[in-house]
């Protein structure tokens, strides 16, 4: 018997997959059986109905609006406490913030006891990276991250002060100047998903805008010049020294025009509103730039997405600006997730989400396993109902093999 033939073969089949490296050969399995890329861009103060989509009719937002349409969206998301380090250290944990101490932007200590998902996902073979703003003392710092590029809290907008590490090893803090920052913030992220990563990665591209003092990237100075801003319908309420409310309301150091929180203190419902806007146009520009990455390496679909917001924002509500008191403008935020080998496109939920559902859904969607002592629950059944059903109707058993137009 004449082997030469077949041993011809074989050698040929294995010159022909030696070069291939762990990313080319996970692409060619079904995106649905491999762990996907993570994505966790978090707006500062962003609002849930600051997109085009959601029917604000002064800003576009195409690219955050994206993840939406080709995802999920869950229309009655909210913080359990409407303060920047609270609110971030349950994203973390999917703990409460009374169980682990953060209560409050100045006590802003996560003890060791509470893991974060990084940690987690990191153990679980992730490569891990943080960028932007934690508001969590220490900047985060003492945690396991592959690549690091950050602030504690806040920052100055064309001068800030940021850290930089690589596995632990951090340089001395640089100010960098010039350079709006979170379009530096972005420049360093997409730098980071272009070095080679020999497993998944997961990204936090935590942004600093919209952040009082509200400083715009300069190529928008002159944005939403000459358009008229609505007044809502409660901007009034200070005029009758808000009768009928607590005591809190009429006391709040928030009110647009004649008190302030720090150095924040906005004049007037115009310049408040479209320094904000600004803010937001500012985040769709630098979620496009890391969408179109994405796309340039070809896994953007093997990626989940997911936007949020660290908590609402008043404009002009009850004559208000910042977050901190709980009516709706302050507390609700929005959430969008995106991840086709899961999720089909356009599907959307009126249940109540929660920041602390965050953590356990992103392990989930990683499929480690979610440990018993977080107290947030997976989102991830809500669109698994959705897929499920169009399944039945498509007779298909892949999301990935449903038409969009029948989605």
């Amino acid at each position: 018997m004449n082997t030469r033939p077949w041993l011809i073969s074989a050698i040929a089949l294995i010159a022909a997959i030696a070069p291939l490296n762990i990313a080319t050969l996970a692409a060619l399995k079904n995106p649905a059986d491999q762990k996907p890329n993570l994505i966790f861009f978090l707006g500062e103060g962003l609002r849930y109905d600051e997109f085009s989509s959601a029917g604000n009719k002064i800003l576009t937002t195409p690219n955050m609006d994206r993840i939406g349409r080709e995802g999920f969206t869950f229309h009655n998301a909210f913080v359990i406490n409407s303060l920047c380090l609270p609110s971030r250290a349950t994203f973390l944990t999917g703990q409460y913030s009374h169980t682990t101490g953060a209560v409050s932007n100045v006590e802003g200590a996560i003890p060791p006891q509470f893991k974060l998902i990084s940690d987690i996902l990191h153990q679980g073979g992730y490569e891990t990276a943080f960028i932007g703003k934690s508001h969590i003392k220490g900047a985060l710092k003492d945690h396991d991250w592959d690549y690091y590029f950050g602030f504690v809290g806040q920052a100055d907008y064309y001068r800030p002060v940021l850290t930089e590490g690589i596995r632990g090893q951090y340089s001395e803090p640089k100010e960098y100047s010039g350079e709006y920052v979170d379009d530096l913030l972005t420049r360093k992220a997409i730098e980071w998903l272009r070095q080679k990563h020999s497993k998944p990665v997961c990204l936090f591209l935590w942004f600093y805008a919209p952040h009082a003092p509200f400083y715009r990237p300069k190529r928008m100075v002159d944005l939403f010049n000459g358009i008229a801003i609505p007044k809502p319908s409660t901007f009034d309420e200070d005029l009758t020294g808000y009768a009928g409310k607590a005591q809190a309301t009429s006391h709040a150091d928030n009110q647009i025009g004649s008190a302030e929180v720090g150095t924040d203190d906005p004049r007037s419902l115009e310049e408040l509103v479209k320094d904000h806007y600004a803010g937001v146009k500012s985040n769709d520009e630098d979620v496009g730039l890391v969408l179109k990455e994405l796309e340039r390496q070809g896994i953007l679909d093997r990626t989940a997405i997911i936007l949020s917001s660290d908590h609402g924002f008043f404009l002009g509500e009850h004559h208000f600006y910042d977050k901190r008191l709980m009516y709706e403008p302050s507390i609700r935020i929005p959430l969008m997730v995106r991840y086709p080998a899961r999720i089909p496109a356009g599907g959307a939920s009126d249940k109540m989400a929660l920041n602390l559902d965050l953590a356990p859904t992103i392990l989930d969607v990683a499929g480690i396993p979610i440990p018993a002592e977080m107290k947030g629950e997976s989102l991830v059944p809500s669109w698994k109902a959705r897929a499920s059903l169009i399944g039945a109707q498509t007779g298909s058993t892949s999301i990935t093999n449903i038409p969009v137009g029948k989605m």
